[in-house]
């Protein structure tokens, strides 16, 4: 039986402007060559990187606990999103720095880690043949993923890898015009979200909302 997969995200409401004119995107016929690997992971940032579950840990007891956490910690506001082009891919990133933003991401890394079962040999080694610096390979061993902690960066996929620089450009500036009302306006960190993949085959969906403290 295939393992399935948990990942903690933010994700916008569905009734905002920036979930509406993601779907809109997502669902572009002519867009679904360049965005296959977004639109399997959905469209998200990453809080705590997709793992599967260590013996012994149950769903249950994981929805429990992202509960409890969720209440604990404030809902954020970023104030501006931009489009930005991220080595060969095109996401949605902060146009400022937010350190509360930042803390809440390493604190989901370091907090859920008891739930994740680490990665066997075979997906390690896979890791591994990418072009990762040292950090980025202590951090691999440590908590199963590169870009964590210090080397996170807040960022919403928009395509998947772009070899063309032309194509790049292109798509660069329509992203720019085609986000543009969402982009005007502040993005709510209203809850955690829970994504669920039951095999990697398949994409990753919204299992659960779970609700931040309001101040």
């Amino acid at each position: 039986m295939p393992e399935p997969r948990y990942a903690i995200y933010f994700a916008p409401q569905p009734q905002t402007p920036l979930a509406r004119l993601a779907v809109a995107w997502f669902s572009d016929p002519e867009a679904q060559s360049v965005t296959e690997s977004p639109r399997h992971y959905g469209f998200h940032a990453t809080l705590k990187p997709p793992m599967a579950l260590r013996p012994g840990c149950r769903l249950e007891d994981l929805r429990a606990e992202l509960q409890e956490f969720a209440g604990c910690e404030p809902r954020l506001t970023i104030p501006k999103l931009q489009v930005s082009l991220l080595g060969n891919f095109i996401a949605l990133t902060l146009a400022q720095p937010l350190s509360a933003l930042d803390a809440l991401a390493a604190l989901c890394v370091e907090h859920f880690e008891p739930f994740r079962q680490p990665e066997s040999s075979e997906e390690a080694a896979k890791r591994r043949r990418a072009s990762l610096t040292t950090r980025q390979l202590e951090l691999l061993d440590r908590w199963g993923y590169p870009y964590v902690l210090d080397e996170w960066r807040f960022h919403m996929t928009l395509t998947s890898s772009l070899a063309d620089p032309a194509l790049r450009t292109t798509l660069l500036n329509r992203l720019e015009s085609h986000f543009a009302p969402a982009l005007e306006q502040p993005v709510m960190i209203e809850d955690l979200c829970l994504f669920m993949q039951p095999d990697r085959s398949s994409p990753f969906a919204l299992t659960e909302r779970f609700a931040c403290w309001v101040k």
